[in-house]
């Protein structure tokens, strides 16, 4: 049972990880990466946090996310059973 469960707990991790990366990395753009600190520094405070709330609620309405943190809570669950 045990090594089901952690096998379980890296496969959610996995899931968890490119669910992060494919919702937030790409949402956000690679061109982001390579602002000068000048240019982002003039940008609207106000516009920059409502894109990173953008980028939140798109991770948080994925499927797989929720499906990887069920994942991790049930790997949890098993060994106690």
């Amino acid at each position: 049972m045990n090594q089901i469960s952690n096998y379980l707990f890296i496969g959610s991790s996995a899931l968890l990880l490119i669910t992060i990366l494919i919702k937030g990395g790409f949402t956000a753009g690679v061109s982001k990466v390579f602002y000068n600190v000048e240019q982002k520094m003039q940008q609207d405070r106000l516009e920059e946090l409502e894109k990173k709330d953008h980028i939140l609620s798109g991770i948080y309405r994925s499927i797989a996310f929720w499906i990887s943190i069920a994942g991790m809570i049930l790997s949890i669950l098993i060994p106690k059973l």
